[in-house]
């Protein structure tokens, strides 16, 4: 019977914790059920969000259910039999279906003191508008390059790192720098020569590939500023940061970031702009 309930448990927590991505449309049900309760009477049409808090309250009431069963089975044999033995049978039957009651519930009472979002059953995912272009100024016209080698570090490729059809390349002086930057702080370039068409850059050297844009994996203040000293000690390359909110932009200054080298942009995330000095 312990069985039973634990299955139960692991149901109550794959049903709360396990993401879904299906959208908020109505559908019709196979079967009618009484989603809403019983009072409610069964439901006919649901949403995905409605449907999976329908069978979770279903789940806790059947195991509430065969909990009573289960003890009130439990407590008949307890008294319908002298046998030690079967009294003591009796007396696991009680104690596995209150067991496996208290399971059920505190699936839902971790769940929801670890976080009340966590039993929550909203499904409507916001459209999140993702700009891809730094507004202001005008593109850079490409100057060329006719010496730019491909990028030896990780780098996003063509048509995002850079104009299609590639390779997305950089000054030499430049990949030799950032090479050694790497070395120290692992990056990656999301914006080389020739200049990508789905960003418009206002500094000219995205033209002649004397500078980049490079994200790193976690754009924290710590980590800014640790990037920034590591930049530092390679010497001859100077660095941005640009983000995307003044919030930002005042948490990386109270970091000890100078403000000058601090920027707020319109798009493209979070990122550094590193170019030859």
């Amino acid at each position: 019977m312990k069985k039973i309930f634990l299955l139960f448990v692991v149901c109550c927590v794959l049903i709360v914790t396990v993401p879904s991505f299906a959208a908020e449309t109505p559908y019709t049900l196979l079967a009618p059920i009484p989603l809403e309760g019983a009072g409610a009477g069964d439901t006919q049409t649901t949403v995905a969000s409605q449907y999976i808090r329908g069978v979770f309250m279903l789940i806790i009431g059947l195991a509430t259910g065969l909990a009573v069963i289960m003890i009130i089975y439990g407590g008949i044999k307890y008294m319908s039999t002298d046998a030690f033995t079967g009294k003591s049978e009796a007396r696991e039957t009680i104690q596995n279906a209150i067991w496996g009651l208290l399971l059920v519930i505190a699936a839902w009472l971790i769940l929801y003191t670890i976080n009340p979002k966590l039993v929550e059953f909203n499904l409507n995912i916001p459209i999140q508008a993702i700009s891809t272009a730094i507004t202001g100024g005008t593109p850079v016209p490409s100057a060329g390059c006719p010496n730019c080698v491909v990028v030896g570090v990780p780098h996003k490729s063509a048509p995002l790192g850079c104009a299609p059809p590639g390779p997305c390349t950089v000054d030499p002086t430049l990949n030799n720098k950032l090479v050694a930057l790497n070395q120290l702080s692992p990056l990656l370039v999301s914006d080389s020569y020739p200049p990508p068409n789905v960003v418009q850059h206002q500094d000219p050297c995205h033209g002649n590939g004397t500078c980049v844009d490079i994200t790193i994996s976690s754009m924290t203040t710590q980590n800014a500023a640790t990037f920034l000293a590591n930049a530092n000690s390679v010497g001859g390359l100077g660095v941005l940061v640009e983000v995307t909110s003044a919030a930002k932009k005042t948490a990386m200054t109270q970091a000890g970031i100078p403000e000058n080298q601090v920027k707020v942009t319109a798009g493209n995330g979070d990122h550094f702009h590193v170019k030859l000095q």
